[in-house]
């Protein structure tokens, strides 16, 4: 198992900023503590206890900011008039495309840059947000802010260990998000 000792890096102390300077780094102390905490609660988990409990979790935030959004009428996905080819893609091929896509191109350019796991995690949540948004404000919020939050801190965590384990590890929980999604779906029809 990798090192449990990341959850550290959020924790130091940086100098004082300029007053223009302060919001972003106020943004930035939230995600690094919100990070800490994940981090250290997940800390002693090895990859399959991991990828089921993150993926779950992801999927119910995810149904905490969507429903408030749709009950009020905000824009959402059209249900596909097949949902046979639609499953296959959302749990088969989808997390594993969109894993390299939105999570190890945008994470693994800013560690070549140097960057830090808050940048990489920022990073890889906008790119996997811009993604969904196009298909409607809930998926936007829901799927693209909230689960590519979820996505891009599970890629960061089991990076460590390997290329590989973070893929896989990354995929199977989005792949385990989308079959819930895709079963309760089946049950509305």
């Amino acid at each position: 198992m990798c090192s449990s000792d990341l959850w550290q890096r959020f924790k130091v102390r940086r100098p004082r900023l300029p007053a223009c300077h302060r919001g972003a780094a106020f943004c930035v102390r939230i995600l690094r503590s919100l990070l800490a905490m994940l981090l250290w609660r997940y800390r002693h988990r090895n990859p399959w206890q991991f990828c089921w409990r993150v993926g779950v979790e992801g999927l119910v935030v995810s149904i905490l900011v969507g429903l408030p959004l749709m009950a009020f009428g905000a824009s959402q996905r059209d249900v596909p008039a097949s949902l046979g080819p639609w499953i296959f893609g959302a749990v088969v091929v989808i997390p594993w495309l969109e894993t390299l896509v939105y999570q190890s191109i945008p994470i693994g350019l800013c560690r070549w840059l140097g960057m830090g796991s808050a940048t990489q995690l920022i990073a890889s949540t906008v790119a996997f947000f811009a993604a969904h948004l196009s298909l409607g404000l809930v998926s936007g919020l829901a799927a693209g802010l909230v689960g590519g939050f979820y996505l891009a801190f599970t890629y960061i965590r089991w990076r460590r260990c390997s290329w590989w384990t973070a893929v896989w590890v990354t995929s199977l929980s989005h792949a385990l998000g989308n079959g819930i999604v895709s079963l309760v779906l089946l049950g509305s029809v």
